[in-house]
């Protein structure tokens, strides 16, 4: 009785290892890529993400505390747009090369 108790947990610790191997995805490391990720899971806009948006996101997603790393935060946009890897539309960014969406008409 004993043994049979054993190889189903032995079972299933193998099944979960072997499961959380495969569904792990790379993070992004660098402040920048956060940023990207952050636009693209973002609700698309022909302006882009907010900059307030995009913080906000960091926080929750990242544990990223944008009030006190705010100066971090103004030099990975800065860098961002300097690369091209970002477009700025005002206080809003989008990643260059992703396609942008139609504004509604009104």
């Amino acid at each position: 009785f004993a043994q049979q108790i054993k190889q189903p947990t032995q079972t299933i610790s193998i099944m979960a290892s072997t499961t959380s191997n495969n569904n792990k995805k790379k993070s992004p490391k660098t402040l920048l890529d956060k940023i990207i990720h952050a636009i693209r899971n973002q609700p698309p806009n022909a302006n882009g993400v907010s900059r307030t948006a995009i913080a906000k996101y960091l926080q929750c997603e990242f544990e990223f505390d944008y009030k006190s790393k705010s100066t971090q935060l103004k030099k990975a946009f800065q860098k961002g747009v300097q690369t091209n890897k970002l477009v700025q539309t005002g206080q809003s960014f989008r990643v260059n090369g992703d396609p942008v969406p139609d504004q509604p008409e009104e």
